[in-house]
């Protein structure tokens, strides 16, 4: 508290940007194991400390102190918003939220810190309901959860516009309180069927009970539409895992950091998606939209509603759930584009794990001339399994090698594109591109070589294993050497690349670009699949006598 009221120490100008971090850090910088840290911390050590040694008043107390300090900054009053909710002070830490807000309006963490307040606010307020439970005394509560979903929805908003950082934590937390919420609702309306059947009608269709018509008038448009936001939620968080697949909660800078903590979001996200799924199976509607929306809750509950469930699927090596997908799939009419692209990644997720399906590479490479001709106008899920489905094999002709390369350099176009707007202006080091498959030594489905393959193999801790992928030991071991297949290429001026359609040439980035040689040399390597395109592993330059 000293060093915070010492006018002296904090205006002298010798040392001063040194000094103002180092303050600033004593007060704010978390412990974090990915930074080196022995432990994760909440909050600051010193703060952690007060908090266990003297009283939580102490702290708060320091963190006004160090808001006033540093002339109201709104990360301070953003701490002061956590702290406050973590000791259940719900009122004043929307205070402090609402005041970080004013300060920074724009600024995806800290609308999810005041989205937090709410969150938090809600589950305490639910807890206390203790089973008196009805249209009346819920909506308080009602109101709450609602208000969360506004703050996580506005955060999202404001993360898709920033430029620097990548903040996908609006969506986990909206699904959060989302399902919670739904929970809620389902037990307003009596037990068994009935009851049941009559809450489905309420949230998917314009129905509204005699029973909550009135208490909830200021509701029912909200509520209606959170399973169609629960969705549109879960399918975002599946497009940002197929790019990045990474901790929820790896953040490096505390500017940039959220209170969510989700160590394995693939599985979260299949695990929420079969929920979801199951929630809504049972909705009675007309005939036509009976049949949509019966199809869609139960591809979610199989997991079979997203790329990343369905690739979670294969990693599992759940066969029986793959099968039932590409049978729902396979009995429908007619697919749009992101169900043909679930229904492909289907095949070959199952074809990855069964040798005894019967899909084939050809069937599927017809499938995937519905998509759009004009690559634009294609989604990148549909995109990525173009590159899989069409890169060439050694015992193609010349005429159906020029015409896969052409696919394949159509797609590959847009997909870079895409890439680079879901990459933002966030630098390569700071994003882990997370790459789905291999190729691989076989012909056909076989040559397509799923990650979880790879690392069955060799078993490490998690930071070993991050060593082993980014030092090239992986690449030696001899039974990836005897799965994946080596593709030859050159490498100029630091990039590398191989040989495409009509003297045309394809750039592979490199998985780790201090792999690349320095010079101009030719060079062999593993391919990877990821949604900014192929990348090349393990590279060597290949002996004086290869080509």
């Amino acid at each position: 508290m000293k060093l915070l009221k010492d006018d002296v120490l904090f205006q002298n100008s010798f040392g001063k940007e040194h000094y103002h971090r180092f303050l600033r850090d004593l007060c704010m910088r978390r412990n974090k194991i990915i930074k080196g840290d022995k432990s994760d911390t909440s909050f600051s050590p010193l703060i952690e400390h007060i908090l266990e040694k003297e009283n939580p008043e102490k702290a708060f107390e320091i963190l006004k102190a160090a808001y006033t300090r540093f002339n109201e900054d709104p990360f301070f009053a953003q701490q002061l918003a956590r702290l406050c909710y973590t000791y259940e002070k719900f009122p004043e830490a929307k205070v402090w939220a609402d005041t970080a807000e004013k300060k920074m309006p724009h600024n995806s963490y800290i609308l999810d810190t005041k989205g937090q307040v709410f969150k938090r606010w809600f589950n305490d307020k639910y807890k206390n309901l203790e089973g008196n439970i009805s249209p009346e005394s819920t909506v308080d509560t009602i109101a709450t959860a609602l208000e969360a979903i506004e703050c996580f929805r506005t955060c999202e908003g404001a993360a898709n516009l920033e430029q620097d950082s990548m903040n996908n934590s609006g969506y986990f937390s909206e699904v959060q309180v989302e399902r919670d919420l739904l929970d809620l609702v389902l037990k307003v309306f009596p037990r068994g069927e009935k009851g049941r059947s009559e809450c489905m009608q309420y949230l998917v269709t314009g129905h509204i009970p005699e029973r909550v018509k009135k208490p909830w008038e200021c509701f029912h448009s909200k509520l209606k539409f959170i399973h169609k936001n629960m969705h549109d939620a879960l399918t975002r968080i599946s497009e940002d895992l197929s790019y990045f697949q990474m901790d929820v909660s790896l953040d490096d800078d505390e500017q940039y950091s959220t209170e969510l903590k989700i160590r394995n979001p693939v599985k979260w996200l299949a695990r929420q998606t079969a929920w979801y799924g199951n929630f809504f199976k049972d909705v009675e509607l007309p005939s036509k939209e009976q049949n949509q929306l019966s199809t869609r809750m139960k591809l979610c509950s199989l997991g079979g509603d997203n790329i990343t469930s369905i690739f979670s699927l294969l990693s599992e090596k759940k066969q029986d759930q793959l099968e039932s997908i590409v049978t729902v799939y396979g009995g429908l009419k007619k697919l749009d584009q992101m169900e043909l692209a679930n229904y492909i990644a289907s095949q070959i997720a199952l074809g990855c794990v069964s040798s005894a399906s019967t899909s084939k590479l050809k069937e599927l490479q017809a499938c995937s001339h519905q998509f759009p001709r004009d690559r634009d106008r294609c989604h990148p899920n549909a995109l990525f399994l173009l590159t899989l489905l069409f890169w060439p094999e050694d015992g193609d002709t010349n005429q159906e090698r020029d015409n896969k390369y052409e696919i394949l350099m159509s797609a590959l176009d847009v997909l870079k594109r895409s890439f680079k707007i879901k990459q933002k202006n966030v630098p390569h080091k700071e994003l882990r591109v997370f790459t789905h498959f291999y190729l691989g030594k076989g012909s056909g489905l076989s040559k397509i070589v799923h990650k979880s393959m790879i690392q069955a193999f060799k078993t490490f801790t998690v930071s070993q294993k991050r060593i082993k992928w980014f030092d090239g030991y992986i690449w030696k071991t001899p039974e990836i050497v005897h799965m994946l297949k080596r593709v030859q290429g050159w490498t100029e001026h630091g990039n590398v690349y191989i040989k495409g359609c009509k003297g045309k040439e394809i750039k592979i980035r490199a998985l780790n670009s201090d792999s690349v040689p320095d010079g101009n040399e030719n060079v062999e390597f593993y391919v990877g699949f990821t949604f900014q395109g192929p990348v090349a592993c393990g590279i060597t330059v290949c002996d004086a006598g290869e080509t």
